[in-house]
């Protein structure tokens, strides 16, 4: 149903539709465009725009507006700019800037904040294969983040309290961006708001997900409808870094059997029909909606995947890889499959003891009961965990320490995915893992449960993803010490590792390093 406010405006004269602002940095200076948008009744010769930098007035022109729709497009410059740079990589400086069209003894004003900023997605041919990074103000950028679906299944539920809530513990894990989940909703203006002022990036998906679509023109003009509206309600935002056409669409048709499923029960005719639509909604529709209006944000058409219509691939573009979790393979696989870009990867766990009270009774706590499967996302999910646990786990002596042993087992195995990611950035140059938050009360692979608490994930996050980190691996018999810098600086300073017996406290050895680290930097320093 409806489930976002209806308003009835009523106006006349002329009226401001839509308010755009392209931005070229020059040095230390911004080259403006005020693209405007006006919807006039009348012909109007004697119109003043003026255009307003956080208060202070920059420019007055007398422009003409025609009956009927009309673009304006008005350059001006704002000198000695403050970059808005992402969280841990300096302050999120954001302009306000308001334009007044004023003339006849009418006035309509709109004002947009906008942060002046270059993002770049990089696919450039390597020794590898293609690479597939952002570059922010000219820094190649580890991406350090998370996937977001909506906070509850009653969307109007959400206030701007929990937003924050949501997306602060995000900043608070050391986070900058967020993967908007094509399964879910183009979220609120709050959510882009916060996400300007809080510094995380933001990879939007168009809401397409796990499913192939009708081809028809209705619905076909659906979709470019839903795309320009969305497009231009959200392309002002600094924190907008990548449009990507859907989720897992292409993988689904490709490897996991869609395709020869319908060539084998229907025909080959009818599958190329069905891609032929696909096609024309990610091939088509969407890229040309990007292109005319937000040139300069990059469209990505499917995640994942290697190029425009090619599946994913570990030597290009992005990978979602569920060999953990969904096909049992062990953590340490995570060492070992480095894309060049992990945008999906996830382990379950369940909500901690007091968030399953508020949902079970007493005779519901054993991880089989019905209450506990009917709380459960996943379909080899509570049986999966239990697997997993007593890999490297005594089997808990209780309900509740099942619970809390299950997040230090999801901890431990995230995070060891995450630092190998980190570890190899001259191959991978983002972890986004699956996934932030929960929309009910629920066993999954959220790092906060749906009443906002973190789970150990969630502090491992924290720790995982800080700009500057030691981290090891063991490697052909040997303990490989790294240290690993999203620092725009160098770094000098000292290793130190000690080894003690497991009881007790008597030093055994120790190893130190000198270490110079370069800027951006991932290094093996040791190895024993």
């Amino acid at each position: 149903g409806i489930w976002r406010p209806i308003n009835l405006n009523f106006w006349n004269n002329y009226k401001i539709e839509d308010l755009h602002f392209t931005q070229k940095i020059e040095n230390t200076d911004a080259i403006i465009n005020a693209e405007i948008e006006v919807e006039s009744l009348i012909n109007n010769s004697d119109v003043v725009a003026e255009i307003f930098v956080d208060k202070k007035k920059v420019l007055r022109n007398l422009v003409n507006l025609n009956k009927g729709f009309n673009k304006l497009i008005i350059p001006f410059k704002i000198k000695n700019i403050e970059k808005w740079w992402p969280n841990g990589m300096g302050n999120q400086k954001l302009y306000e800037i308001s334009v007044s069209l004023v003339g006849q003894n009418y006035q309509t004003q709109s004002t947009k904040s906008i942060g002046l900023r270059t993002i770049e997605l990089l696919t450039e041919k390597d020794s590898i294969g293609e690479n597939f990074y952002f570059k922010i103000n000219g820094i190649p950028t580890f991406m350090k983040g998370v996937n977001y679906i909506p906070q509850d299944i009653f969307t109007p539920r959400v206030n701007e309290d929990d937003y924050k809530e949501i997306l602060k513990s995000a900043v608070e894990a050391n986070m900058n961006m967020i993967r908007v989940w094509g399964g879910g909703i183009y979220e609120e203006d709050i959510f882009y708001d916060l996400c300007d002022q809080y510094g995380l990036l933001v990879w939007q998906d168009f809401m397409f997900a796990c499913a192939m679509y009708p081809g028809d023109d209705d619905f076909l003009k659906s979709v470019e409808e839903e795309a320009i509206y969305n497009v231009k309600r959200i392309r002002s935002h600094p924190s907008l870094a990548l449009w990507c056409g859907n989720n897992e669409v292409l993988s689904a048709w490709e490897n996991w059997g869609w395709k020869n499923s319908v060539i084998n029960t229907q025909s080959k005719e009818i599958a190329d029909k069905i891609y032929n639509s696909y096609e024309n909604v990610f091939h088509d529709i969407l890229p040309k909606v990007i292109d005319k209006f937000d040139k300069s944000t990059s469209y990505w058409p499917s995640s994942p995947g290697s190029s425009f219509g090619e599946k994913e691939s570990f030597s290009s573009g992005d990978v979602h890889y569920w060999g953990v979790w969904w096909g049992k393979e062990p953590f340490s696989t995570y060492e070992t499959k480095i894309p060049r870009f992990m945008s999906e990867f996830g382990f379950q766990s369940f909500p901690e003891y007091s968030s399953v009270l508020k949902y079970t009774e007493i005779e519901d706590h054993n991880i089989y009961s019905d209450v506990m499967k009917s709380h459960q996302r996943s379909s080899i999910g509570n049986q999966t965990i239990e697997e997993y646990m007593l890999r490297d786990y005594k089997k808990p002596n209780s309900f509740k320490n099942f619970l809390y042993v299950s997040q230090l087992l999801q901890a431990e195995g995230i995070s060891m995915g995450m630092e190998a990611q980190r570890r190899n950035r001259d191959i991978c140059m983002g972890s986004l893992y699956w996934q932030l938050n929960d929309c009910w009360p629920v066993a999954s692979w959220s790092s906060i449960d749906y009443y906002g608490k973190w789970k150990a994930l969630h502090y491992k996050v924290r720790n995982a993803f800080k700009p500057l980190i030691v981290s090891h691996e063991f490697l052909d018999s040997n303990l490989q010490i790294a240290v690993i810098s999203d620092l725009k600086d160098s770094f000098y300073g000292e290793v130190e590792v000690s080894c003690f017996p497991f009881k007790g406290d008597s030093l055994l050895k120790k190893w130190t390093k000198k270490i110079d680290l370069k800027p951006l930097e991932a290094n093996t320093v040791l190895s024993i």
